[in-house]
């Protein structure tokens, strides 16, 4: 006998949380299957009907119960309706529909207060205190962010979410006038916590960090950053009672030791994260323990831990690899070496971010090593690592093809070569040359080419660049960064901070954003970055902008000129004594407020000082003295004074001087000025220049210098110098003298009659064949 079929259908009452719903259980399906079709069998649905045809009814029978065919939707399915709805005032219409739909809309409405202002705070925390709610809402609320009223967040303010002992997520970042008193309030009974982020809170103290302790047994992410009181015995009592820990910021905390991060190692199996920077009491053991026991580590960070040397990887055990890691930073590591990196590389295979900024002991043989990380690489930070040279690069990425971040600031000895072999990479989006002071346009030019695959014809496609960090780059001039803005459309960030064709333009500096205020004022007037929407308008600017821009321009480099026919490609200017603060996003804030003082030794842009002065400098004045020549309605001549007709050898292996005698050091400095003075010569053919030593002039260069063995120079040169030294008017004497009756036209430094560029000896006489041979031989080399 068949059985009727029922007039109505019984309506789910089941709650809005779906994973305590009553429902029976479904049967696992595939995610790209329709879930009502994949349900042959009518016992296996969820809504405990025998079939959706059973679900619909007359017209007139709807009309009679009254009941529309969507409210006969489980819970499951209009909570995941709801879901899709990104506005808090949809949600709230939504409770207003009918009991059903506001016990299935409330959770998600108050799993996330909003209260990014205080008329919203204010409403929140009035239906929590409300003395007989229609919901518990106190028990709805899973995660509360108080981070944008930092201001005005205090002990008083987060009393009325004590009632809240269901939060999973509690961000009070900023929240400086929060006390121990006030966290406290919010942690105890709160059992269910599983990430707390308090950075920022200075006056927090263990104290807070014990109730952590006690009352957070499930907790698994803990940021305590900037919180400077914290020591290590409530760390330790941490890590021994929240065993789920996986994630550990104790950036700037000062006061942390070995003990505490020991503790970690040993406690919390399951640790993913753990940021240690600047905790500079930390010490080799500690990350050895780290690395040896977090076996799920994806990320370490200990960056400014200026206790950790080589023995913190070289201890590693060496029959375990650590397949997890992903990321790890160095920065300013000063004591690691090459052995380190190898270490790092051959335990850490997977690794895909590595910073090692500012870890200066590092050669070539620590790029070669990264080499080995292959496809896996995408992110790498390697500035001020000032003796990587071209070589390394250009191997690093010929193996690392999916590099999409490079940062090489202040690694002054790469040229064009390296920027043309990044240019290759199909990926890179950011890039940060900052002071790479020897890369000219044809670098930019390499960076603004469409990117090829190799073996076909046609461009993958426009550039992906999107950072690109120029700053102090000084050879770079408008055409070439012209042709970067055209040809990099997703370009947002361009950094030219110190580059000369664009910070004295005030027609391009207009499309700048701001310096920063605490900048001293020789920084502001020297920053240019371009950010936003200011990249597009200067694009815009230069495009409908004449010729005539360019006309105080000097000729843009061919692509495919040859590489090194230019010797000016080993130029850098000496910049001003400020250095230059590589942060993660930015690269391009000084940090130097006082520009007249350097040091004897080493200058911030890592060169010799004494080099710096005699050739750095010198040529740099030149260079900015060219359009004052060019001006001049006589005679066209700089003459400046070196070593005369003493030039030698010079050592390609220590361009800066590093390990050359003293005695020898002037024929290395001669070379080198006369060959600046030369790729200056192309410049502007119609100006000579004259390498010249007329005699001992009393110019005052050295008051500066200090030490015992320049103190003894100059009590020398103070007692026999009024006896050799010339008058400074008659070596700075410009007149032009015409050529006696039998005198010939001078050979210049190439061999060749007025060539324009001299090399003149006390005697006034021209270097000799054997000065002109070993200068041809320097420029092949």
């Amino acid at each position: 006998m068949v059985r009727p079929r029922p007039d109505m259908l019984e309506i789910s009452t089941s709650t809005s949380a779906s994973s305590s719903s009553s429902s029976p259980e479904r049967t696992t399906y595939d995610e790209d299957t329709d879930f009502f079709t994949a349900q042959r069998n009518d016992s296996e649905s969820s809504i405990g009907v025998s079939s959706l045809r059973d679900m619909t009814m007359s017209p007139s029978r709807e009309r009679e119960h009254r009941i529309s065919p969507i409210s006969r939707l489980p819970p499951e399915l209009l909570i995941g309706v709801f879901t899709k709805l990104s506005s808090s005032m949809d949600l709230r219409s939504c409770m207003l529909v009918s009991k059903t739909w506001s016990r299935n809309s409330v959770d998600l409405l108050w799993h996330r207060p909003l209260c990014n202002t205080w008329p919203n705070l204010e409403s929140v925390v009035k239906s929590i205190q409300a003395p007989s709610p229609y919901y518990s809402y106190n028990a709805l609320v899973k995660r509360l962010n108080l981070s944008n009223l930092n201001d005005r967040i205090n002990d008083g303010t987060v009393r009325p979410f004590m009632l809240c002992k269901r939060i999973e997520r509690l961000t009070l970042t900023g929240c400086i006038q929060l006390t121990d008193q006030g966290v406290c309030s919010l942690i105890h009974g709160s059992r269910s916590l599983l990430a707390l982020d308090i950075t920022g809170l200075d006056s927090i103290t263990d104290h807070t960090l014990r109730a952590v302790s006690e009352n957070c047994g499930r907790l698994q992410g803990l940021n305590i950053t900037d919180c400077s009181k914290v020591m290590d015995d409530s760390l330790v009592a941490v890590a021994e009672h929240c065993h789920f820990l996986k994630r550990l910021k104790l950036n700037n905390c000062s006061l942390v030791t070995d003990d505490s991060i020991m503790a970690v190692a040993h406690h919390c199996p399951y640790m993913l994260e753990i940021d240690l920077h600047n905790c500079r009491q930390v010490t080799n053991i500690s990350i050895t323990a780290l690395i040896s026991r977090g076996r799920q580590l994806r990320e370490l960070r200990v960056g400014l831990c200026n206790l950790i040397t080589d023995h913190a990887f070289l201890d590693l055990p060496k029959s375990l690899t650590f397949e997890s890691l992903r990321i790890l930073d160095l920065t300013a590591c000063h004591h690691l070496h090459d052995e380190a990196v190898e270490k790092i590389i051959e335990t850490s295979p997977r690794l895909r971010n590595l910073v090692l900024a500012k870890c200066k002991e590092i050669t070539d043989r620590s790029v070669l090593a990264i080499t080995k990380l292959g496809k896996n690489l995408h992110y790498i930070h390697l500035g001020h690592c000032a003796q990587i040279t071209d070589s390394a690069v250009v191997q690093l990425v010929k193996m690392c093809n999916r590099i999409r971040y490079i940062d090489l600031a202040c690694c002054h000895r790469l040229t064009d070569s390296s920027v043309k072999q990044l240019a290759t990479l199909p990926k890179l989006r950011r890039i940060g040359l900052v002071k790479c002071q020897s890369i000219t346009d044809r670098s930019i030019l390499a960076l603004a080419k469409a990117i090829y695959e190799p073996g076909r014809q046609k461009p993958m496609g426009p550039s992906l660049l999107e950072r690109v960090h120029l700053s102090y780059c000084i050879n770079l001039t408008l055409q070439g960064i012209h042709a970067l803005l055209n040809q990099c459309p997703k370009l947002t960030h361009l950094s030219l901070t110190g580059v000369q064709a664009f910070y004295l333009r005030e027609d391009l500096i207009t499309f700048c954003r701001e310096a920063p205020p605490e900048f001293t004022e020789h920084q502001r007037n020297v920053f240019c970055v371009f950010s936003g929407e200011g990249v597009n308008r200067l694009r815009i600017y230069l495009n409908e902008s004449p010729e005539s821009l360019y006309e105080t321009e000097g000729t843009m480099y061919d692509d495919r000129e040859v590489e090194d026919m230019d010797t000016d490609q080993r130029l850098p200017g000496l910049m001003h004594a400020t250095g230059l603060n590589d942060d993660d996003d930015d690269m391009d804030e000084v940090d130097g407020a006082d520009g007249s003082q350097y040091e004897l030794e080493e200058t911030t842009e890592d060169l010799h000082c004494a080099l710096a002065l005699a050739y750095y400098s010198r040529s740099r004045f030149i260079f900015n003295l060219l359009t004052l020549f060019q001006q001049a309605t006589t005679l066209r001549r700089g003459v400046t004074v070196v070593f005369r007709a003493k030039e030698g050898p010079i050592d390609t292996s220590d361009f800066q001087g590093w390990r050359i005698p003293m005695l020898s050091a002037h024929s290395h400095v001669s070379s080198m000025v006369t060959l600046s003075l030369e790729a200056i010569a192309k410049k502007p053919p119609d100006v000579s220049s004259t390498h010249d030593y007329p005699s001992a002039v009393n110019t005052g260069q050295a008051r500066g210098a200090e030490g015992g063995g320049v103190s003894v120079i100059k009590v020398v040169f103070w007692i026999v110098g009024p006896f050799i030294y010339m008058s400074i008017l008659e070596c700075e004497d410009p007149s032009g003298v015409a050529l006696a009756d039998g005198v010939a036209v001078a050979r210049g430094t190439s061999g060749k009659s007025g060539s324009g560029v001299y090399s003149v000896d006390s005697g006034g006489e021209s270097a000799g064949p054997k000065v002109e041979e070993l200068l041809a031989k320097s420029r092949k080399e």
